[in-house]
C-alpha cells in the first residue's frame, strides 16, 4: 500500500513543522514551511515543493508531482476568504459577492490537471488562471492533481498551507442550485475547512438567473466559451465566441442559460482595477 505523503505533509503542516519522517525510509522530509524559508526553488525536485519545481530542469520537471502552491498571499493574522476558482462565470460572479459583502481579504484556489495544466471540464490553461488573479490583484493558491492522489486530501492540504500563513474564515463557492453538487462539497469539503476552522459559504445559491446575469454584464467583464459538452449544441456554439443575453437567448430549448448541467463552461477576462471595485462595476 502506498504510503499517503498528503496527509502525513498536512498534519505536519497544521502543527507547523518544517519536516517530518518518512515511514517507508525513516528519513526527514522538508515541508513546504521548511521549504518556503529558503526563498525559492533548490532545484532538487523536493518531494513538498512549494515553488511548482520552477528550477528543476525541464527533462526532469515532467517525472514531479508538484503540491499546492501559494503565490501573492502574504503571511499575518488578519483571515481571507478562499474562493474556489474555476475562472469562468460562475465563480467570477461569487467574486463579485464577496466584492458587495467587502468583509475581508480572498484568495483564488485553483484545482488542475498536473499533467496537462489546464482546469479540469473548464478546459481553461493555469496561464489564464494566473492572468485572471494578477489582473484582479488577489492571491492565488494552486491545487495540482493526480489519478494518484485523492482530490478531497490534495484539497484538505491546500487549506491547511493556507492557514499556515493566514487565517481561514470561509470557503467559498460558486455554486447555483444543483444540490448534489452542494450536498458532496458539504460531505468531501466541510470538514477540510472545519479543519481549519472555516465554514462553507455560498453566496449564490439560488439566486434567480436575471440577477446573476445582470451582475455579470453590468461587471464589464469579457466572457467567452472555453469548452463545449453537449452534443445539441454541435455546430451552434463554438469555443472562443462571446457570451451575452442575445447568445443565451438563443440556446436550444432544455439547454441551461447558465451551462449548470455541464453543456458549455466559460472563460472570463476580468476588467481592470482590481476586485475590489466589482462591486461598484456590477451595481
Amino acid at each position: 500500500m502506498s504510503t499517503n505523503f498528503d496527509a502525513l505533509h498536512a498534519a505536519a503542516v497544521a502543527a507547523g513543522e518544517h519536516r517530518y519522517r518518512d515511514p517507508a525510509t525513516g528519513y526527514q522530509v522538508f515541508t513546504a514551511l521548511g521549504l518556503e524559508a529558503r526563498g525559492e526553488c533548490c532545484g532538487a525536485g523536493c518531494r513538498h515543493c512549494p515553488y511548482a519545481h520552477d528550477r528543476v530542469p525541464p527533462v526532469l520537471r515532467a517525472e514531479q508531482l508538484d503540491d499546492p502552491w501559494i503565490r501573492g498571499l502574504s503571511a499575518g493574522d488578519v483571515p481571507v476568504d478562499v474562493l474556489s476558482w474555476s475562472g469562468g462565470k460562475d465563480s467570477f460572479v461569487a467574486l463579485i459577492a464577496l466584492s458587495r459583502e467587502a468583509v475581508r481579504d480572498v484568495v483564488l484556489l485553483t484545482s488542475f490537471d498536473g499533467r496537462s495544466r489546464r482546469v479540469a471540464h473548464q478546459e481553461v490553461g493555469l496561464a489564464d488562471i494566473e492572468a485572471q488573479a494578477e489582473r484582479l490583484g488577489v492571491g492565488l493558491v494552486g491545487v495540482p492533481l493526480y489519478p494518484e492522489r485523492d482530490y478531497a486530501g490534495r484539497m484538505a492540504l491546500a487549506l491547511k498551507r493556507v492557514a499556515a500563513r493566514r487565517p481561514v474564515a470561509r470557503v467559498v463557492f460558486g455554486d447555483l442550485h444543483l444540490r448534489h453538487v452542494r450536498a458532496w462539497r458539504e460531505a468531501e469539503l466541510g470538514p477540510a475547512a472545519a479543519a481549519v476552522g472555516a465554514t462553507l459559504h455560498f453566496p449564490l445559491w439560488d439566486v434567480p438567473y436575471p440577477e446573476l446575469e445582470a451582475t455579470l454584464w453590468a461587471s464589464g467583464a469579457e466572457v467567452r466559451v472555453s469548452a463545449v459538452a453537449e452534443p445539441a449544441l454541435d455546430g451552434r456554439v463554438r469555443v472562443g465566441e462571446p457570451l451575452s443575453a442575445a447568445w443565451m437567448d438563443a440556446l436550444p430549448p432544455g439547454i441551461d442559460r447558465m451551462g449548470e448541467q455541464g453543456e458549455f463552461h466559460t472563460r472570463v477576462r476580468p476588467p481592470a482595477g482590481g476586485w475590489r471595485a466589482l462591486a461598484t462595476r456590477a451595481g
